[in-house]
């Protein structure tokens, strides 16, 4: 069966664990609900683990809710905030001596304190690419010859 999408919003969680409560196989149910074999396991694990929480602090056990619930997210804080990237982006975007700086340099000069990798990921995210001017290319001295020319004729 094809999924319905990547994620698995709570009302097919639900599902699937009532199904699962009713007695269902996991692979049956996992495909009733049209959720991945894979990700019902993840979804079981985590169920139990928190019947085995509740259990080891005498609480009730948990209900289908609670089971349901996405887990909270862990880790680390972002090293830049929404108004860094803001003024980095606003910086480099209105002032032309910044345009033609790098992005790491901006920020140092604007006092954001982040690694030159974190600030590239941030600006890769934020779909704002450095803007540098083009070079022109040297003439020819093909070309160098034909303007001297044009430039002679039109002296006086």
């Amino acid at each position: 069966m094809p999924l319905k999408h990547p994620f698995i919003d709570e009302a097919d969680k639900a599902a699937f664990l009532s199904r699962i409560d009713d007695g269902n196989a996991i692979v049956a149910a996992a495909k009733r609900s049209k959720i991945h074999p894979k990700s019902a396991r993840r979804i079981i694990t985590r169920s139990h683990k928190l019947e085995i929480y509740n259990d080891n602090h005498n609480l009730p056990p948990p209900s289908l809710h609670e089971r349901v619930a996405n887990k909270p997210m862990t880790g680390r804080d972002p090293v830049m905030s929404e108004i860094d990237i803001n003024r980095l982006q606003g910086a480099i975007e209105k002032e032309r001596q910044h345009r033609e700086m790098g992005q790491f340099e901006v920020a140092q000069e604007l006092g954001i304190k982040a690694s030159q990798s974190t600030i590239q990921k941030e600006i890769k995210a934020h779909y704002l690419n450095r803007v540098k001017p083009t070079k022109k290319l040297a003439l020819t001295a093909i070309q160098e010859a034909q303007r001297y020319k044009i430039t002679l004729s039109q002296k006086d």
